[in-house]
């Protein structure tokens, strides 16, 4: 008998999942990917329904933490001091806190607080080694990594998915599951990832900062002839539909309003798919 979630209960865990990337910057997009890569890798390795729905919505919330983390060392570009890095390593116990009271914490508390464990115990917070780390907080592990490899950033080229397997390879059975990083392999040699790698949702690809790269992510309530802004260098864009790809016109200087919106028909669509 599969477990009932409250679509309210969900509704509301799903935007706490969307606040961090109204914060940070580099991450348009990461949470639904690494939600999709989750659930990708959950049904691969045989989950039942339930640990599925689990592996996705522990996928969505697993950076909740960084709520908790300032902007100049969540934004910063270059190499983090010992003592900026020590504090970023708290997001996890900070994203357990933060979720703890919610009704639904048991579905992704320990993706949360664990998804920086390594199978070799040198992970943090609590230096879990192997089995010790729950396995769908591992297939959050790889998703995030993963993702974190393949997406644009400003400061760094833009890897393929061949090459972030040859990174992940290297660490299998040191930070990752071997078994994992396998089922991940096919997916990528199937092309069952390629509607989610460089996109936001299914349906939209991150769309071009003429400074910064596909570093936009563009909402589902957004339509042709609407104003986005890029979160990294501030640019102003009118976008232009053309199909799955959006085209963006630079406003240069105009001082447009654009503010922050959360992406509720994402979140509808998703707990739709998910009950």
């Amino acid at each position: 008998m599969g477990m009932k979630v409250n679509p309210n209960l969900l509704r509301s865990l799903l935007i706490l999942g969307t606040i961090i990337e109204a914060r940070d910057p580099f991450t348009g997009g990461h949470v639904w990917r690494v939600a999709e890569y989750s659930k990708l890798l959950a049904h691969k390795a045989g989950l039942s329904k339930d640990d599925i729905l689990k592996a996705y919505i522990s996928g969505y919330l697993h950076d909740i933490g960084k709520i908790a983390i300032p902007d100049n060392i969540l934004n910063k570009t270059t190499s983090l001091s010992k003592e900026e890095f020590e504090l970023i390593k708290t997001h996890t116990t900070v994203g357990g806190e933060i979720i703890r009271a919610h009704p639904l914490s048991g579905l992704v508390k320990d993706a949360v607080v664990h998804h920086h464990e390594r199978i070799d115990g040198m992970g943090y917070p609590d230096q879990l080694e192997g089995d010790r780390i729950d396995f769908i907080t591992r297939i959050v592990s790889i998703a995030d990594t993963f993702d974190a490899i393949t997406s644009v950033r400003p400061y760094k080229e833009n890897i393929q998915s061949e090459k972030a397997i040859y990174l992940l390879n290297g660490q299998r059975e040191k930070r990752f599951d071997n078994k994992i990083i396998t089922l991940l392999v096919d997916l990528v040699e199937k092309g069952e990832i390629n509607s989610i790698i460089g996109h936001s949702s299914h349906s939209r690809h991150m769309a071009n900062c003429k400074n910064c790269g596909p570093v936009i992510a563009i909402n589902l309530n957004k339509n042709d002839g609407d104003l986005v802004l890029c979160n990294v260098c501030g640019g102003r864009y009118k976008i232009h539909a053309n199909g799955n790809i959006f085209e963006l016109e630079y406003l240069a200087d105009q001082k447009t309003f654009i503010k922050q919106e959360i992406d509720y028909l994402q979140i509808e669509k998703i707990v739709e798919m998910n009950l």
